[in-house]
């Protein structure tokens, strides 16, 4: 039987205003963002822009002020490690598999291109607007001449991994990477030598402040030096061994060396010696660049920015996190504009409270230096509410009580181990949830808390009840537990496995759901007796669970194939469970929402993203007179992957100048290739006009394995460069 194919298209707008895609999530903490950057380019003393994980794109035209952050630009949910500019407006950026992407208009707008290899892509350099070089893992090396419409692989020698390219000039080029390799060019790079430099440290950054002046730097504090243009290679060492990541100098004197946990080191002797100053941060800082009259920027792990005006003296941040948390343990929410979320510090070990009062758009911290720290925090209304928390060693915990909105929390009283969970029905009953099976009950706001009889002895994470009757506990090794007579007797049931649960959710008396380890969702509609499994085809961690109603439900985790935060939504009671993008590596620990489309996730290094939108990405209006149309191509992961026959997916054709101007999206085609290349179905071939489209493919009677499928509109290999091509991969599971 051959594939079947459906085509709906879901949405082209002709209004009189245009659109820029905008995700679905936004940044709240830290600001402006939380993903690692890995490189930078400085343009003046106002603009700024830098990129790192996830498609993360995040600049500045007023010196710091304001913040533009775009993720996924390119479409592309890969690391991006290297960018770079020959102008205001033309770049490159490239990533992971293989990924380049180009931008005409500053940032705005990014476009692929086609690299020809998978590798991962380390660093690019452009010597005028037509011609420059991509490096990689395995020693790559990409050239192009038609400014990236097409690239050439260039003959290294080498399989080492390839971290840095630079140019001296139009034909002179330096590229070094893994176990003291180095490379030079004095063609543009029809040949490549190596030098040996007598290093096996590997060689992550290197810049020439003319000809023959030149510094590289890498791990265990290595620093190289070359006055007569790379012949010859003096070696220095910095004394603390750190692991160097880029260098940069800002005229024949003086430069800068940036490192691992916030160290950098300043030179104003041409190199010869080094010495420490303070970045102001103990996170590692990948990349650092300047501007002509001493303004300089530095940008690292977890999102870090820091700046100096004064030639690189002093150095502040940028990078702004409330409460100074390490992660987001609970977010809890009373309306649309205040909230609460409970957190933590690693380094401190202490708890940290902060509130909202305007969406999240700003977080204050209502207590800090509680110790232990704080893993819950439960409102019944907006002025009273709880928290608990635990230590490490499950010894200790606590529970915090506040009457007048936050401004003060006072410890109640009560000997509790290690607590996770907290849950009231209303202002005197309630109860809370912790290690060791203990379940802790108040029926006068938490004066006295009781010890129940739970049963087990195993950890217990969560805690929900519909009324002051009926509740359920989870934990350990799968356990859940149920009351019908607010915790006086507690009866065990079945979850059908023995993963870890870490959140329950009911939305009446009969119909839950609770999540956890091992890609654990299951469901029950009969309060509990039987517990359905629902398959989300992907190896996750699932901390939280909430649904607004029967059909819409959020879950938020770990991605375990990517190592990223996951936001998982289902509009059908759970029978489907899709990815929305998140755009963010930090894992998610907590999701609440107070209506269908606003709600909040909480994580890893204090994370807090907000949608408006149901987590869907938006048409955001901008100035102008042209049809309101997407101005992005896209090509969405197929939902569900793996899958068994059918599956979807998702692309969008945007408004293109390339492709005719507005409303004009160009020849589609969408094609599914086995993992031989050969074409196994056709699901688009013909023009199609900018708007959302949806296919369902049907794999029925094709084998178990990998597919890819490739969308292509236009001519994206003609020598215009006009269109736009993408391939994913997808498996069919029998």
């Amino acid at each position: 039987m051959k594939p079947t194919i459906f085509l709906r298209l879901l949405i082209v707008l002709p209004f009189l205003s245009s659109s820029v895609y905008s995700q679905g999530w936004f940044w709240q903490n830290p600001k402006p963002q939380g993903n690692e950057l890995r490189d930078i380019q400085v343009f003046n003393d106002s603009r700024m822009v830098t990129v790192g994980v996830l498609g993360t794109f995040v600049e500045t035209t007023d010196g710091g002020d304001n913040w533009n952050v775009r993720q996924y630009i390119g479409n592309t949910d890969n690391w991006l490690f290297s960018i770079y500019f020959t102008d205001d407006n033309l770049g490159w950026a490239v990533g992971g598999n293989g990924k380049i992407i180009k931008t005409t208009d500053g940032g705005k707008t990014w476009i692929n291109q086609e690299s020809g290899t998978d590798k991962y892509l380390l660093s690019v350099y452009f010597v005028n607007n037509h011609t420059g070089w991509a490096v990689g893992r395995d020693g790559v090396i990409l050239n192009t001449t038609d400014s990236g419409m097409n690239w050439q692989f260039q003959t290294s020698n080498t399989t080492k991994n390839l971290y840095v390219i630079f140019f001296s000039d139009s034909i002179t080029g330096w590229t070094s990477g893994l176990g003291g390799t180095l490379l030079k060019t004095t063609n543009g790079g029809l040949s490549w030598n190596p030098i040996n430099v007598n290093t096996s440290a590997t060689l992550t950054s290197i810049y020439f402040i003319d000809n023959i002046n030149g510094w590289i730097v890498g791990s265990s504090g290595k620093v190289l030096k070359t006055t007569d243009g790379g012949e010859s290679w003096n070696t220095l060492t910095i004394t603390t061994n750190p692991n160097l990541n880029d260098v940069y100098f800002i005229n024949i004197n003086t430069g800068f060396i940036v490192g691992e946990a916030g160290k950098m080191y300043k030179t104003t002797n041409n190199g010869v010696s080094w010495f420490s100053i303070s970045s102001g941060t103990s996170k590692t800082l990948r990349a650092i660049g300047f501007a002509s009259n001493g303004v300089g920027w530095a940008v690292g792990n977890d999102g870090m920015i820091v700046k100096t005006t004064d030639g690189g003296n002093n150095w502040i941040y940028y990078t702004s996190s409330a409460g100074e948390t390490d992660y987001t343990s609970s977010v809890f929410f009373i309306n649309q504009d205040i909230g609460w979320v409970a957190s933590g510090n690693f380094q401190t070990l202490n708890g940290v409270i902060l509130k909202t009062t305007n969406g999240g758009s700003d977080w204050f911290t209502q207590q800090i230096g509680i110790s232990p720290a704080l893993n819950s925090v439960f409102f019944i209304n907006d002025r009273i509410g709880w928290a608990v928390g635990g230590d490490a060693y499950h010894s200790e915990g606590i529970i915090l009580n506040t009457n007048d909105s936050g401004n003060h929390w006072h410890k109640q009283s009560g000997e509790f181990s290690s607590l996770g969970s907290i849950f009231f029905t209303d202002s005197i009953n309630g109860w809370a949830v912790g290690n060791y099976g203990k379940i802790h009950n108040t029926t006068d706001g938490g004066f006295i808390w009781n010890l129940q009889t739970s049963g087990t002895s195993k950890d217990l994470f969560d805690v929900r009840f519909v009324d002051k009757n009926i509740g359920w506990v989870v934990g350990l090794s799968g356990v859940i537990l149920k009351t019908t007579n607010g915790g006086l007797t507690w009866i065990a049931q079945s979850s059908g496995s023995n993963d870890h649960l870490l959140s329950v959710n009911f939305i009446n008396s009969l119909i839950g759901w609770a999540v956890g380890f091992g890609s654990k969702i299951i469901k029950t509609t009969d309060g509990g007796e039987n517990w359905v499994n629902q398959n989300v085809g992907m190896a996750a961690y699932f901390y939280s669970v909430f649904f607004n109603d029967y059909n819409n439900g959020w879950v938020v985790g770990a991605n375990l194939n990517s190592s990223n935060g996951l936001v998982l939504k289902t509009t059908n009671g759970g029978t489907d469970w899709e990815i929305n993008p998140c755009g963010t590596t930090s894992w998610l620990n907590s999701v609440y929402f107070i209506n269908l489309n606003t709600g909040w996730v909480a994580g890893g290094n204090g994370t807090i993203l907000k949608t408006t939108t149901a987590g869907e990405p938006t048409n955001i209006e901008v100035d102008n007179n042209s049809a309101q149309i997407p101005k992005l191509f896209f090509l969405q992961q197929n939902y569900p992957n793996p899958f068994n026959p059918t599956t979807k997916i998702k692309f969008t054709i945007p408004q293109s100048p390339l492709l005719g101007g507005a409303g004009k999206g160009g020849f589609v085609t969408l094609i599914v290739y086995d993992v031989l290349g050969k074409a196994v179905a056709t699901l688009v071939s013909e023009e199609k006009p900018a708007g959302n489209y949806e296919v369902e493919f049907d794999g029925e009677g094709l084998p178990s394995g990998i597919y890819f499928y490739q969308l292509r509109v236009g001519d994206p290999e003609s020598s215009s460069g006009q269109g736009f091509i993408e391939t994913k991969k997808m498996v069919l599971i029998r």
